[in-house]
């Protein structure tokens, strides 16, 4: 081959296999733009990944360890409240409000060593026993009004009378319009126990007398 044609196949392969300088820098660029793309993108995943896990940590509350998402903060227990003690009397024990004495005749019978017992003068025992030792008596009751009778040394007869009424705590209120005491009154607590009425002074206020005649148990007597 003579030194013209290898100088001309020389110059054709140069020709083939030549690239231009800018595009060599161009491609240069394009990778590296690529990798940066890359990272840029493989970051961004990573930052959103954390900001998503973290929006649902706050959304939820977190896992307090106690078996579920949001169970860290209990509600605040209820503070009890302490009754306020009630202005009102007590009431009759056994009694409801509005509660009446039934309408009967309620009969007792008290003694002379009874009476003596709670220091009932001897005017008294001389009055009302005479020369016996026990006194029958009956307490009357019919809507508002009231008698009670006994058997007195002259016989059976009506020893006081008047008018019933109730108080603010429900006891039995006995107002006497009798010649003796007009006007006197004698409150007493009242209640049923097996048909009986069990009248009682719980305060003390009575006299020797009025304990003697009123307070105990008085049983239904049959017509």
């Amino acid at each position: 081959m003579s030194v013209d044609e290898r100088l001309r196949r020389g110059l054709e392969a140069n020709a083939t296999s030549f690239h231009p300088r800018g595009e060599v820098r161009l491609d240069r660029l394009r990778r590296r733009h690529r990798r940066r793309r890359a990272v840029a993108v493989a970051a961004l995943t990573v930052v959103l990944g954390s900001g998503v896990s973290a929006a649902w940590f706050v959304a939820v509350g977190g896992d307090d360890g106690a078996g579920g998402p949001g169970r860290g903060v209990e509600p605040a227990a209820p503070v009890p409240t302490t009754p306020t003690p009630s202005a009102t009397p007590s009431a009759t024990p056994g009694a409801t409000p509005g509660a009446t004495v039934p309408d009967a005749d309620w009969r007792r019978t008290v003694t002379r060593s009874e009476a003596r017992a709670l220091g009932v003068g001897a005017d008294f025992l001389r009055d009302n026993f005479g020369d016996a030792d026990r006194l029958p008596l009956v307490l009357s009751l019919d809507g508002a009004f009231y008698s009670q009778s006994g058997r007195y040394p002259g016989g059976w007869s009506v020893g006081d009378r008047g008018t019933v009424s109730y108080d603010a705590r429900g006891r039995l209120v006995l107002t006497s319009t009798g010649f003796g005491c007009s006007g006197c009154t004698v409150a007493v607590a009242w209640r049923i126990v097996g048909g009986d009425l069990r009248l009682e002074d719980p305060d003390g206020a009575l006299a020797a007398e009025e304990r003697l005649m009123v307070v105990g148990s008085w049983s239904r007597q049959e017509q």
